[in-house]
């Protein structure tokens, strides 16, 4: 089960004017609705009460849709994904329309579990994908990444990149490429170092950028079908941080992976990584 990114209302916004508030409120909901629900993400944390009457906000609302799914995005567990005394142990500040905000909470929080705000953009300084949380007397500093609506692409990549980050070499060599294989193939894999498991899915990333471009010499893929009338064959050369060969070979965009060896027993594994994509592709 994947982890939710968590989104924190940014209840340091100075609350100017609710009519305002209420329309830049649907700008920010009408967006997250059309880009960001049914992505990996929670509702909205605040520290407002399950009680607490939306209506006054919500009710203004022109589009219907928005309203009634901005009940239930902003319908929060009683409990914080932040234990409140390690919450209110921080001491911190930020800066708002160049004033002082002192304990701003859903900045902590976010901090805390590496998630978002969610700011409704009454100021224009409030665009932004980033905000700055001030620890302790000016001593440290850091950003709060910042969700406003017209940022959301900026959101998603942030999440793409957590989840990357998350998956071992096996599935981002799975899910990226796409490919397949079997446990011949993962099992020599996951033997490797994580230098060598990086390098090889770095290349095959480099590769399919490159649309599987072959090349005659030097680090990178080369065509070597034994034979005519057999599933075509591809090595893929790797000379940092060990002298490592991939076989695989491609199909409508598919890698199918077939095994890993090294320079010492190249044709040796040339003959059975051949072998064993004629039998498997042809089952």
């Amino acid at each position: 089960m994947s982890l939710k990114t968590l989104f924190f209302l940014n209840e340091s916004v100075p609350l100017i004017d609710e009519q305002l508030f209420s329309s830049k409120l649907e700008d920010v909901i009408t967006i997250y609705i059309r880009q960001l629900m049914g992505k990996p993400v929670e509702g909205v944390f605040h520290t407002r009460g399950s009680d607490y009457d939306w209506s006054k906000f919500f009710d203004r609302f022109k589009d219907y849709t928005v309203r009634s799914r901005a009940y239930r995005l902003f319908s929060t567990r009683s409990k914080m994904p932040v234990d409140e005394a390690e919450l209110l142990s921080v001491t911190a500040h930020t800066y708002i329309d160049s004033k002082r905000i002192d304990e701003p909470f859903c900045y902590i929080a976010a901090s805390l579990t590496d998630g978002f705000l969610f700011t409704v953009p009454t100021l224009r300084e409030l665009e932004q994908d980033t905000l700055p949380l001030i620890l302790g007397n000016e001593s440290e500093s850091r950003v709060i990444l910042n969700y406003h609506g017209s940022n959301a692409d900026f959101v998603l990549h942030e999440i793409e990149q957590r989840r990357q980050s998350g998956l071992s070499n096996l599935s981002k060599l799975r899910d990226n490429l796409p490919a397949v294989f079997e446990e011949q193939f993962s099992h020599s894999f996951e033997k490797l170092s994580t230098d060598a498991q990086d390098e090889i899915v770095f290349l095959f990333m480099k590769l399919k950028s490159q649309k599987y471009k072959t090349q005659k010499e030097g680090p990178g893929m080369r065509e070597i079908t034994m034979g005519s009338g057999r599933e075509r064959l591809y090595e893929l050369k790797i000379f940092w941080p060990a002298a490592i060969r991939v076989y695989f070979t491609i199909k409508q965009q598919v890698v199918y992976l077939a095994s890993v060896g090294d320079k010492a027993t190249q044709s040796r594994d040339i003959a059975a990584a051949q072998k064993y994509l004629d039998a498997w592709l042809r089952e």
